[in-house]
């Protein structure tokens, strides 16, 4: 996330698939408009937000700079969970 040098990140730390138990963390970053998955762990490039579907990448926590949020589980994309006001800071 540093590395980016960007204010437009977060740092995710959620579920890859709805109802997993294993816990993952990815970056999410707005670029020119469009939200990004940056996944090293499963992924070799970015894909845009809005194409992950309705149970993947399902965000629990997120934080910024200097913000930081939780998400309820019932949260749609990825994308639209980082541009809704609706996610309560913690």
């Amino acid at each position: 996330m540093d590395q980016l040098k960007d204010q437009n990140v977060r740092f995710v730390i959620g579920k890859l698939e709805r109802g997993s138990h294993v816990s993952h963390a990815w970056l999410l970053w707005e670029h020119e408009g469009q939200w990004w998955i940056l996944d090293c762990t499963m992924l070799n490039h970015a894909i845009p937000a809005d194409r992950a579907g309705a149970n993947e990448y399902v965000p629990l926590y997120s934080y910024a700079r200097n913000s930081a949020y939780r998400h309820t589980d019932k949260a749609g994309l990825v994308a639209d969970t980082a541009s809704k006001s609706s996610t309560a800071g913690v």
